[in-house]
């Protein structure tokens, strides 16, 4: 038997989690038929509420996310393997990349760090939830090489 689940996040969103019967999970829409027939059948969702978590613990999270917003950010603008092309000019002295271009990347990259660096700075710096979650909605990273 699958069981559904409905999660409250801090700000009172929620999302829906189906449990099967093997134990795995998976998110589901509000509007999915599967999940409306289960409804229709009597069956009710078991809500799990919103625990608050220690402010220290919700800035390491928001660290993490600014973190992992950066890279999947900076890959799509320098995919890594352009990277390493780059950086094999430092190590071999050649490259397929000319120095402007090679300049460029790790100017880019300098900016990713510069605007993660900010970011970790004002998840410190925040007094309480809310300011945490304005510093990490404030993020700034490039959206294009720099020139």
């Amino acid at each position: 038997m699958q069981v559904y689940k409905i999660f409250v996040n801090r700000q009172g969103a929620y999302y829906i989690e189906v449990v099967k019967d093997d134990g795995t999970k998976r998110r589901v829409a509000e509007t999915q038929k599967r999940y409306q027939e289960w409804l229709a059948a009597g069956n009710t969702p078991i809500e799990v509420p919103y625990v608050e978590i220690p402010l220290v613990d919700y800035k390491d999270n928001a660290t993490s996310q600014v973190s992992g917003m950066a890279f999947s950010k900076r890959e799509v603008l320098i995919p890594t393997y352009k990277l390493s092309n780059a950086n094999q000019k430092r190590s071999t002295g050649e490259t397929i990349y000319p120095q402007t271009m090679i300049d460029r990347y790790f100017d880019t990259v300098e900016a990713f760090r510069d605007e993660f660096y900010r970011l970790r700075d004002g998840i410190n710096a925040a007094a309480d939830y809310d300011a945490v979650d304005t510093v990490v909605a404030s993020n700034n990273y490039p959206t294009v090489i720099s020139l």
